[in-house]
């Protein structure tokens, strides 16, 4: 009768042969060493358990590239900031998903087709980092242009 040697363990098939108290001991150190890892845990953007306790399917969506970037394009001052003015761009397709979405209906319900940061920072309930946000997102994807003021021409 002839043996064969494995090149490798096949934990699977040999965990469950093990005594309860070596797989006890095993697990406690397996957990151990996990847990005291420095590495960060990846968070998702959004959470894969919906509202209603179902899956989410759909993956988390990735801007394209041919975005457009301030720090190229710009003027040189930030884009978001005290004093600029953007003219609103309605005729871009509707946003889907997240608190952007809901900062662009608001603003398309704005009356005019220009608005000034400081009606953003007030419609965003004065939370600076989403009214940066949302300037940023929306002048990436051509819906909101900069302008020098509500009398300005682009």
């Amino acid at each position: 009768m002839s043996s064969s040697i494995k090149s490798h363990i096949d934990w699977n098939e040999l965990f469950p042969l093990l005594p309860k108290a070596i797989r006890d001991s095993l697990l406690l150190e397996a957990v151990t060493l996990l847990s005291a890892s420095t590495r960060k845990t990846r968070r998702s953007r959004r959470p894969l358990v919906g509202d209603n306790g179902s899956l989410n399917p759909q993956p988390n969506v990735q801007l394209p590239d041919s975005l457009r970037i301030w720090e190229e394009s710009g003027d040189g001052y930030t884009l978001a900031a005290k004093g600029r003015h953007y003219r609103i761009i309605s005729s871009k397709p509707p946003i889907t998903k997240g608190e952007v979405k809901v900062f662009w209906e608001k603003l398309l319900d704005h009356k005019g087709d220009f608005v000034a940061y400081e009606t953003i920072l007030k419609m965003c309930g004065n939370h600076k980092k989403l009214a940066v946000n949302c300037v940023n997102y929306l002048w990436r994807t051509g819906r909101l242009e900069v302008a020098q003021g509500p009398e300005a021409k682009l």
